[in-house]
């Protein structure tokens, strides 16, 4: 995963939730543009879950975005 592709994703307007599949079969769910933050060199990211928990995330390590497509889910009506 390069350093570009994901800020064009991140940075994409309007802003569309995507997860991150890392490299050991974990995944980040990113519905909000301002849970990531960039590492100054490029090489990494830092994610902030809304519990306030952060996660350290060496992009090398990133192997897929899945971007949602933006259709909503509907309830179903009983």
């Amino acid at each position: 995963m390069t350093n570009e592709r994901l800020r064009e994703v991140h940075q994409s307007r309007p802003f569309r939730p995507f997860i991150m599949r890392i490299s050991d079969q974990a995944w980040i769910k990113v519905t909000h543009p301002e849970s990531l933050a960039y590492d100054p060199r490029g090489r990494s990211i830092v994610f902030v879950a809304p519990d306030g928990s952060t996660q350290h995330v060496d992009l090398l390590h990133v192997t897929r975005l899945e971007i949602a497509n933006g259709a909503r889910r509907r309830k179903k009506r009983t």
